[in-house]
């Protein structure tokens, strides 16, 4: 090297020294738009080579998606070369500008065409048209053949799998995956671990199976490239785990015919916990504890993560089993060992949940607040940037909720979000400033229960307060990366600066559960309904016949083997059916329409729906509705928490044992509820079974028919 190029490769390493001081500068001590401005003039003239391996990178690192496509289509307009323009339409992909991204196309394609040697742009070029062929039309059976083996196009629908993942939108997720796998060519290794990872948090039982079937079809056909021992026994051991995935989702889609049809008389070892969850589902107790037992000696010499999260789902499934044969001694114990084996990975896992709430049923607090108390603090973990104090600290000190005020940011199921309202109503610190961030659908309704709290609202990509994908990362541009981006936006950022300190709706219950059963709930009602709501529905009753109106809601809105112990069926419902002068009023928000078809078939019985209401979204609706029925009849979801806010006479089935209401129950008189008295609980417990239960309401609702006729 020549003294000339010597100094000349000084000098460029001292600019690019100056440069990156310069833009770590500008980022901590400027907005982020103000530092993009400073760095597009710094960078005028040929520097712009020298600022952007420095600018754009730092922005990508700090979740500035959408100022780093506006820098990179600035770069692209000053250097005017084939692989600029490439990646200009790639960040207008990955920012979800689709269109724009489209129209850039045939001018990258003239780019490239321009210096044919580069034909690894090209093949990028092809994969982006591809890509914004499947986000704007998806999969169709003609484009199959053209994903498979196209590794760039399985790289972008992973990434986008998992933004969907964080989206809460499990149907996405399933398209992505399905995508991806067609890319990878349904390797067996990624089919096991995207299964696993992705498509069973999704509850995408059905499809699991489907892949599943795919990888191990393709994979049966293809050669062993490395024919060695080890090779064959991996290839085996991948092969077994595809089984074990695929009895997992026949067992929880609740295809137990095929599932037995798949079960070998001498499984392999990475199939024994999927057995043994075949037989918890069948309630076969004895066969699923000697096949737990089977996994536990023999998966304990392979003691991986997997390993363990597998071991603690199984030993929490035959804990679920012993509670419903009301052996409860049994149940806490394999509660606790679920605990200590699968340990706390996010937010009170199933379970963590369970031994959670046996601890708090049986008043055994102390145990129950160790136990939360380190579930909170790893939850905190992914928003501890955004609290003024170390959450610790506040939390070890007791000071559950900031005196001096703070941002809430909720983010779990409504029925969580009212339930925790409630106790920041009653717990909060007077003269304290508190806002509250909560689902858009509730906002009005919060406001008016509480005015002297701000409400607001992030950003999403369902229900009628919908978005764009391409909004919705606008909206997060800047936040955390490892937060959850469902909570935190960048409305979210400025919004907390202007509140003392920023703390979680989990907060407010662990000052529930710090209580250590001492709480209670004020009789006066958290909600209230719109008059003109509450008037519309009470003129619609008006129409029908004359009698009791009872608002009936019986499941959730997902279905699974066991997420379904803590609900009946409504063709059980019989002897509540049987009773004369009812009108049964439909609040049930998921497609039930062949339930209901038999229903009628079965007891002649026709539930009324009010024309017009959106029994999910139309939240306004549903309250005037609650207030409008005589009794609202529904097991624990959001709809019980809604009406017991508002203070409707709300007759909860509580169908399990323990999980998840007798830690909420008056120990008094084992059925008032003690954060919303107007809910009265059912429980399995006092009744002895679920048709008990049920039998308990009929006599019940027999009663207090007689006593409203003659009143």
């Amino acid at each position: 090297m020549s003294v000339f190029e010597k100094v000349r490769q000084k000098a460029a390493n001292a600019a690019y020294r100056v440069v990156g001081l310069t833009a770590r500068l500008a980022f901590h001590l400027l907005p982020a738009r103000h530092a993009h401005a400073l760095m597009k003039f710094l960078s005028f003239g040929p520097s712009i080579r020298l600022v952007d391996p420095i600018w754009r990178p730092m922005l990508l690192a700090n979740h500035y998606r959408f100022l780093a496509a506006d820098w990179v289509a600035y770069y692209e307009r000053r250097v005017k070369t084939a692989p600029a323009m490439v990646r200009r339409v790639q960040m207008l992909i990955d920012t979800k500008q689709f269109d724009k991204a489209k129209e850039l196309i045939p001018l990258a394609k003239d780019r490239v065409y321009a210096r044919r040697v580069q034909e690894k742009q090209f093949m990028r070029v092809v994969d982006q048209e591809m890509i914004i062929e499947l986000e704007e039309h998806g999969l169709t059976p003609r484009l199959e053949a053209a994903i498979i083996g196209r590794s760039s196009i399985g790289e972008y629908f992973y990434r986008r799998a998992w933004e969907a993942h964080t989206m809460l939108n499990g149907k996405r997720v399933l398209d992505c995956v399905r995508i991806y796998f067609l890319a990878v060519r349904f390797k067996p290794e990624v089919v096991a671990y995207c299964c696993d990872v992705l498509l069973k948090p999704n509850e995408q039982w059905n499809a699991i199976v489907q892949f599943v079937d795919k990888a191990r079809e393709i994979h049966g056909r293809m050669p062993i490239e490395d024919p060695t021992f080890k090779k064959r026994r991996e290839q085996r051991a991948v092969q077994n785990e595809l089984l074990a995935l695929k009895l997992l989702g026949l067992v929880n889609a609740a295809r137990f015919t095929e599932a037995a049809a798949m079960i070998p008389a001498e499984p392999p070892q990475e199939m024994l916990p999927s057995i043994a969850a075949y037989h918890a589902a069948l309630g076969q107790q004895e066969e699923a504890t000697r096949v737990s037992s089977d996994a536990l000696y023999i998966l304990q010499e392979n003691w991986t993560p997997a390993i363990r999260d597998k071991l603690g789902e199984l030993v929490c499934a035959l804990g679920v089993m012993m509670e419903e044969a009301r052996e409860f001694d049994a149940a806490r114990a394999l509660y606790r060992r679920a605990y200590d084996i699968g340990g706390i990975k996010f937010y009170i896992p199933e379970p963590v949940y369970r031994y959670f709430s046996m601890m708090m049923a049986n008043g055994e607090w102390d145990e129950a607040i160790l136990v939360l108390r380190r579930a909170h603090l790893i939850l905190w973990r992914s928003f501890a940037k955004l609290a003024k104090e170390p959450p610790a600290e506040r939390i070890e000190r007791g000071e559950y909720i900031p005196k001096a005020g703070a941002l809430f940011l909720g983010g779990w199921g409504i029925g969580d979000e009212i339930m925790r309202l409630s106790i920041l109503r009653e717990a909060r610190a007077p003269g304290g400033k508190y806002a509250y961030l909560c689902d858009p659908r509730f906002k009005a309704m919060f406001t008016r229960a509480m005015p002297d709290v701000e409400f607001f609202s992030n950003s999403r990509i369902f229900g009628p307060f919908r978005v764009s994908e391409e909004e919705y990362w606008r909206d997060r541009e800047g936040a955390p990366i490892d937060s959850d981006l469902a909570r935190v936006s960048e409305l979210v950022m400025k919004k907390k600066e202007g509140y003392p300190d920023v703390a979680l709706s989990e907060d407010l219950f662990y000052h529930f559960v710090a209580q250590k059963g001492a709480y209670r709930g004020s009789a006066k009602p958290l909600l209230t309904a719109m008059p003109d709501k509450v008037e519309a529905a009470r003129k619609w009753l008006a129409t029908l016949p004359s009698g009791v109106n009872i608002g009936i809601s019986w499941r959730s809105g997902t279905r699974d083997i066991y997420r379904n112990k803590s609900y009946t069926e409504i063709t059980n419902w019989g002897e509540i059916f049987a009773i004369p002068g009812l009108n049964f009023i439909l609040l049930q928000y998921s497609d039930v329409s062949e339930e209901l078809k038999e229903v009628e078939a079965k007891y002649g019985v026709k539930m009324h729906a009010m024309p017009g209401v959106d029994l999910k979204d139309d939240q306004e609706d549903i309250a005037g509705l609650c207030m409008a029925c005589d009794i609202v009849l529904t097991p624990g979801t959001a709809l019980r928490e809604l009406a017991g806010a508002l203070g409707a006479r709300t007759w909860s089935l509580s169908t399990t044992p323990y999980y998840p209401d007798l830690w909420r129950i008056d120990p008094e008189d084992s059925v008032t509820d003690v954060l919303f008295p107007s809910i009265h609980h059912f429980t399995a417990m006092r009744h002895g079974s679920r048709e008990a239960v049920l039998t308990a309401i009929a006599e019940e609702l027999k009663t207090w028919r007689t006593q409203a006729s003659a009143a």
